[in-house]
């Protein structure tokens, strides 16, 4: 959403001061920008998303709540779309037989999620820099959350379907 001040007056709006100026509120749907770009917490790994991203899915195995800290948001692309800058500052950790995680190894910023035989790269969605216009619809293994927080209100879906 994007608010405006406008000097126009406008004698059917409310009044903001004597100067009889108006607020006028204009609404802006955010439309995904690609390329999408993104980094690390220190800017040693940066990337950019050439290709649409998915939308965010939620995560909340216990695997990503330890690796994160709560759980994880991360969006979805083609890993051949995905060109990471500073990639010899990316610390690759195999967190299971079937997957690996993407860490910046100066900050620690946790950045991508990858399956080892899959075609997409998941990147943490708190990672991309500005507005994203992506919408967490989504959400993973939420019988797995952390006691402290309560779910979003998204689907729970398999992490087959994605």
């Amino acid at each position: 959403m994007r608010i405006c001040l406008s000097s126009q007056t406008h004698s059917s709006l409310p009044l903001l001061n004597t100067n009889r100026r108006a607020l006028e509120i204009v609404w802006t749907y955010a439309i995904p920008e690609v390329p999408m770009r993104g980094s690390c917490l220190c800017g040693q790994v940066r990337y950019r998303i050439q290709d649409e991203p998915r939308s965010v899915v939620a995560c909340h195995c216990t695997q990503c709540r330890k690796a994160s800290g709560h759980y994880v948001a991360a969006t979805q692309a083609l890993t051949e779309s995905i060109e990471i800058e500073g990639i010899s500052n990316v610390t690759w950790y195999h967190s299971s037989d079937s997957a690996k995680r993407g860490f910046c190894k100066i900050c620690g910023s946790q950045l991508f999620w990858t399956e080892l035989s899959g075609d997409f790269t998941s990147v943490m969605a708190g990672t991309i820099d500005g507005n994203t216009g992506l919408k967490m619809d989504r959400q993973l293994y939420p019988e797995s959350k952390g006691d402290y927080y309560d779910l979003p209100d998204v689907q729970p879906v398999d992490q087959s379907t994605l």
